[in-house]
């Protein structure tokens, strides 16, 4: 049995978490190792191949902080990635140019050099401004086992290195509920809009969104409140900030409507997040996930676009439903967005099926003796 190491963004975001649990459904065969707050134990507790190694304990918390600045080859990722068989990179905006970005380059670099198979899988590339910062991960990429993006725009920018593949986003192969999609709820039951919520703030170039951001959502919420349905506002991450623009939204929405508008958080149970989606008659996608998963459960799903991951997303699977981008979400009329539950949900049969190549050449090393 082999043992791999995931490397990947573990702070409870719904997309990451899908990506670990596929990652490991897939290789029940394989034991896989995860260095990540001990609260994972909990989320991925079906998953008998999946091992965690808290990286909050205050043991763990002491060899980080000593590891991080004298002996790089006391942190336990390095030591973990010269025990396993190979790494895997899962996620999927794991390489955006911040102001600290050559540390997590720095760390990056330390774990493939520890590691005799290195895989990168699900991610983009970006938003970056630096050609440095292109290069420096240019260089790394080139020493990778493989690479497979999740678009052609981070595809096309490393297509002349021989390991770089591309296939829709991961999440496109998640197997969907024995219930059968689109028909999740009773047929007399009350329509449900589900509204994953973003903090715009949280991003530089969405700073000055949050107040434009916030009493929009009040608005659709209370429009589709009149219209009959039932309004769930959901957070996927809190990290993030999620929690705290569902806090800030609904603080402001009248008394009145209160008992037609509930709150969801996701915290650490991607099963009963999925549910919550599947319960859905249409979606208003802040999150990049919401979007992936609404139509993986053929739901109509309204994007409000936060990244231009969105939107090369939606370019290559050829979406022509409605959406709307921060800089015309003031205009936006909430009949446009009810109006998509006429046009449904896109036919992404095609992603599902190519989802699976993000694993051909991991199939390959797995299956090796």
């Amino acid at each position: 049995m082999k043992k791999v190491l995931i490397h990947a963004y573990t702070h409870f975001n719904f997309g990451d978490d899908l990506f670990i649990q596929i990652l490991c459904e897939r290789y029940p065969q394989t034991s896989f190792y995860l260095y990540a707050p001990k609260a994972y134990k909990r989320t991925f507790s079906g998953l008998r191949n999946l091992t965690i190694i808290p990286n909050d304990t205050y043991p763990a918390k002491a060899v980080n902080t000593i590891g991080s600045r004298f002996i790089k080859t006391a942190q336990p990722l390095l030591h973990l990635a010269k025990k396993c068989d190979a790494v895997v990179q899962i996620g999927g905006s794991l390489f955006m140019e911040t102001k600290h970005w050559h540390a997590e380059w720095q760390k990056t670099a330390d774990i493939r050099k520890a590691s005799m198979a290195f895989f990168l899988l699900g991610s983009n590339f970006g938003p970056f401004q630096q050609k440095l910062f292109y290069q420096k991960y240019k260089q790394l990429f080139a020493t990778y086992t493989d690479i497979c993006f999740r678009e052609t725009y981070s595809y096309h920018l490393f297509a002349t290195l021989e390991n770089v593949r591309a296939a829709p986003d991961i999440v496109f192969s998640l197997p969907v509920p024995e219930q059968s999609a689109g028909q999740a709820q009773p047929i007399n039951a009350r329509p449900k809009l589900v509204i994953s919520v973003i903090k715009p703030s949280i991003r530089p170039h969405l700073a000055a969104f949050d107040d434009i951001y916030y009493e929009k959502m009040r608005e659709i919420a209370i429009y589709f409140i009149h219209a009959g349905f039932a309004v769930t506002f959901a957070a996927f991450c809190s990290y993030e900030g999620d929690e705290l623009a569902m806090q800030s939204i609904t603080s402001g929405i009248p008394e009145t409507y209160m008992s037609d508008i509930s709150t969801y958080v996701h915290q650490s149970n991607p099963a009963e997040t999925i549910r919550l989606l599947n319960q859905a008659s249409i979606i208003i996608a802040s999150r990049f996930h919401a979007m992936i998963v609404g139509w993986v459960l053929e739901k109509p799903v309204f994007p409000i676009i936060y990244s231009k991951k969105m939107t090369n997303v939606m370019d290559d699977i050829g979406f022509t439903g409605s959406s709307v981008d921060f800089e015309q979400l003031q205009a936006l009329e909430p009949t446009t967005i009810l109006k998509q539950m006429t046009d449904g949900a896109p036919d992404i049969g095609k992603q599902r099926q190519q989802a699976q190549n993000h694993f051909a050449m991991l199939d390959a090393f797995l299956q090796e003796e």
